[in-house]
C-alpha cells in the first residue's frame, strides 16, 4: 500500500469507530507510540497499541469524534482528532483534541506522534 492508501485507510476506519482494526493491519509489529501526557508516554508494538486501545474506551465515553485529513508529506502524514469525551470514573466531560503524526516504512505504520492541544 502507497503512504496515501495507508492514511486514507486509517482515516475511514477511525472515522467508523474501528481502531482496533486499523492497529492490526496498518501498523508494523514494532510500532512506536510517543504520547504527550500519560503514564507511559512510549509503547512500542502491536500489543502495547491494543491494550492502550482498550485503555482508551474503558475509561472514556466518547459522545462525538470528528476525524479530519489526512495530511500527507512524503513518508508522513498527520490526522486531526476532535473528541467529546465523558471520563467514566470522574465522570467529567470534556473536548480532546489532539494532532496525530504518522511516519510510515515498508508499507506499514511504524511510528505514531500524538500533540495535544493545550
Amino acid at each position: 500500500m502507497t503512504v496515501k492508501e495507508i492514511a486514507d485507510e486509517l482515516v475511514r476506519l477511525c472515522r467508523e469507530g474501528k481502531n482496533d482494526d486499523a492497529i492490526r493491519s496498518l501498523y508494523a509489529q514494532d510500532i512506536k507510540s510517543t504520547e504527550a501526557m500519560g503514564p507511559n508516554p512510549v509503547s512500542t508494538g502491536i500489543d502495547a497499541m491494543l491494550a492502550k486501545s482498550e485503555w482508551f474506551k474503558n475509561s472514556m465515553e466518547v459522545h462525538t469524534a470528528v476525524v479530519t485529513g489526512p495530511f500527507i508529506n512524503g513518508d508522513f502524514f498527520a490526522v486531526d482528532f476532535n473528541y467529546d469525551v465523558t471520563e467514566k470514573q470522574s465522570g467529567s466531560r470534556h473536548a480532546m483534541h489532539e494532532i496525530a503524526l504518522y511516519t510510515v516504512r515498508e508499507g506499514k505504520i511504524a511510528e505514531e506522534i500524538f500533540l495535544y492541544a493545550s
